[in-house]
């Protein structure tokens, strides 16, 4: 079963804004990749049902060690 990811953007002042869902974790990833393309901002997807956050390789931290958000700000 492919998860749905939401895709949010994270502004420099630490506002977010929803920007869309996608399928799968590999359209998330490329998703991300597309939106970063346009802007300087930060993204993250996040699959709320399994509370699990996937951030871009460029931030790391973002994830804990068991692979679930600490918190979904």
């Amino acid at each position: 079963m492919r998860c749905e990811y939401d895709v949010f953007e994270k502004f420099s002042d630490g506002s977010t804004l929803w920007r869309t869902t996608v399928r799968g974790r590999f359209e998330a990833q490329r998703k991300m990749d597309e939106l970063s393309e346009r802007s300087e901002n930060q993204f993250y997807t996040l699959d709320i049902q399994e509370e699990f956050l996937l951030s871009p390789l460029s931030s790391p931290g973002s994830v804990n060690s068991s692979g679930k958000a600490a918190t979904a700000s």
